[in-house]
């Protein structure tokens, strides 16, 4: 769509030109979502203070360092961004297209079965159930459907363990355990189960208990999974740590962040204008679906009938 736009109104221009331009777009686009609307519910609004991840209002970002490494570090991209599955719902409610509920979809039934996407409709269908469903509250506890079905063929047998593949990931990139995690963000390191009390609760100590002989044998997300939120955020202390350091970092160390200033990438400040004054996720979902009437102006969120009452397409 932003390279249909383009096209019209620089007919002049190389396919390759086209490509990466909207390329550009999208991606500015993606990071401006990420960091107004997804981290601050992720790890709350202080912390981004905290961290140095608010974004601009109306100048540039000013905080690029070409001596930062913007590299995915090991233990987020093979644990700690898998702090969604303990989210993740065993089922999708259904909801036609005036809002009303028809039914709900097992999550189990679409593994390896698309086919209703492929339906006229079926897109925004899906769109309108994730739109409109609950997510889980962020606890140790993970869905049947992840542990005992995942990717479960329709012909029958046994699926795979969500849960188990993330455990055993962490051990072939060879993390350290949580303990050390914990000591690494300043929590000190546990010695003791007993010690674990100060962020979890007493289940699910005993949980980890009855499957690891020592704290010091705890694998990271486990560990992570099994801390209470902190306020304001959905994670727990240690997944907060990496998160948080690991954003902070993506965006000090990328000289193609789409609010710096750093030619040739940059954008123009009336382009970053309008990144900063038209771009949500509400937004984008509109503008690229073909049955969305209505939705909630704050697109991360379940509809509230006050605070994120949903709202015409047209607005």
């Amino acid at each position: 769509r932003v390279a249909r736009e383009l096209r019209a109104l620089n007919p002049h221009w190389l396919d390759e030109i086209l490509f990466q331009e909207s390329r550009r777009i999208v991606i500015g686009l993606l990071q401006h979502i990420t960091f107004s609307e997804f981290l601050p519910l992720v790890l709350g609004k202080d912390t981004m203070n905290n961290f140095g991840m608010q974004l601009e209002q109306e100048d540039y970002f000013k905080g690029y360092n070409m001596n930062i490494n913007p590299g995915l570090a090991n233990a987020v991209g093979a644990a700690a961004l898998y702090f969604y599955i303990s989210l993740m719902p065993r089922k999708l409610e259904i909801f036609d297209k005036t809002g009303k509920r028809i039914g709900d979809e097992s999550i189990g039934k679409t593994f390896y079965a698309p086919f209703d996407l492929y339906k006229a409709g079926g897109f925004d269908s899906a769109l309108r159930s994730l739109l409109q469903s609950s997510a889980q509250s962020h606890d140790p506890h993970i869905n049947s459907v992840y542990t005992n079905q995942m990717f479960q063929v329709t012909s029958g047998g046994n699926g795979l363990d969500l849960a188990a593949q993330v455990i055993q990931q962490g051990r072939d990139h060879g993390l350290p355990s949580y303990a050390i995690w914990r000591e690494f963000c300043g929590f000190g390191s546990p010695t003791t189960f007993s010690d674990l009390q100060i962020h979890m609760e007493p289940s699910a100590v005993a949980a980890l208990q009855s499957v690891y002989q020592n704290v010091s044998d705890i694998d990271l997300l486990p560990g992570a999974l099994s801390e209470k939120p902190l306020n304001g955020s959905t994670v727990g202390p240690t997944l907060h740590c990496l998160l948080a350091r690991q954003f902070s970092l993506l965006r000090a160390g990328d000289r193609h962040w789409y609010e710096s200033d750093v030619p040739p990438s940059s954008f123009t400040r009336e382009q970053l204008k309008a990144v900063r004054g038209g771009a949500s996720l509400a937004r984008i979902i509109c503008d690229n679906t073909d049955d969305m009437a209505v939705v909630q102006p704050r697109a991360f969120l379940s509809i509230d009938p006050y605070l994120n009452n949903q709202i015409s397409c047209r607005s």
